[in-house]
């Protein structure tokens, strides 16, 4: 929740509850509402969470990077890449990669939703993006899989926009660059955008 005035503002994260309010200049977050009815023991027990307070500029950028930083904490894992063949074929696309990434988004507007295998083949993978600041925006995303676990460890061969049923939306022509391994992407104020990636 944000309350700004043109010169600044200030935000109240948090990470699981929605119950918020303002009155007479008081900010408020439910924590808790343990009804007795129809569960007479709703709510009870520990409960963890995280809140803060974020005192910012004009520009709301900062909260929505800070909302997604509270909301979506960093996960490791150690995977073992089949980097060097995809490298050696596709260089322009991996040189500019660290090596931690497999998929670069190049706008703070748009955030990646999810990335999974498609229902319909193992050789499509589905991509989910979507931006989150009320701004029309174009988009640069790129992949260089050679540095993913190794199931997926090899070029993007294709894009193509599906709906959320992972149909193929027909009409819609991507400007995939299968050299360079990137697709450029416009979108819409808060739109949602899936991709097949074909390998």
């Amino acid at each position: 929740m944000d309350i700004s005035e043109p010169s600044f503002g200030v935000a109240l994260l948090n990470d699981s509850k929605y119950g918020c309010s303002v009155r007479d200049g008081v900010i408020g977050l439910s924590l808790l509402k343990a009804p007795k009815f129809p569960d007479h023991e709703a709510d009870m027990g520990v409960h963890r969470f995280v809140y803060s307070l974020l005192p910012h500029e004009q520009s709301m950028a900062p909260v929505f990077e800070e909302a997604q930083r509270l909301n979506t904490p960093l996960w490791v894992a150690v995977v073992e890449p089949k980097a060097q063949a995809v490298r050696e074929e596709y260089p322009v696309a991996c040189e500019l990669f660290n090596n931690s990434q497999f998929i670069q988004v190049l706008s703070k507007n748009v955030q990646v939703g999810a990335f999974k295998q498609s229902e319909e083949s193992a050789d499509t993978f589905i991509l989910r993006l979507h931006e989150d600041r009320g701004d029309r925006v174009t988009a640069k995303v790129k992949f260089c899989f050679g540095l993913a676990p190794h199931a997926i460890a090899r070029p993007v061969k294709g894009v193509n926009l599906v709906n959320t049923l992972e149909e193929p939306v027909e009409g819609e022509e991507l400007a995939f660059n299968e050299e360079r391994q990137e697709v450029v992407l416009t979108l819409r104020p808060y739109k949602i955008l899936t991709l097949a990636l074909h390998f």
